[in-house]
């Protein structure tokens, strides 16, 4: 549990300091380690937030990247014999 809260912090620091996509691999990489790492979707809204990255009028597109990232990264976790 200490790890999980270290790590977070790290996390949230890096969606400050690094690049995006630093960052979106660093949450990747620890939505991997953590079961339901809802953080992702906290790190991605950060981004959004501080960033103001929109496309075409669509504000709040790595809230929904992240959101899909955590799904798909979820669905991946319970299909590999490793994570069972």
């Amino acid at each position: 549990m200490q790890l999980r809260i270290i790590l977070d912090t790290i996390f949230i620091v890096s969606v400050f300091i690094f690049p995006w996509w630093l960052s979106a691999m660093f949450g990747a990489a620890l939505a991997f380690r953590f079961p339901k790492f809802f953080e992702l979707v906290v790190g991605g809204l950060l981004i959004d937030l501080f960033y103001g990255a929109s496309v075409a009028h669509f504000t709040y597109l790595f809230t929904i990247g992240a959101i899909g990232m955590l799904l798909l990264i979820e669905f991946i976790r319970t299909r590999l014999r490793i994570f069972q």
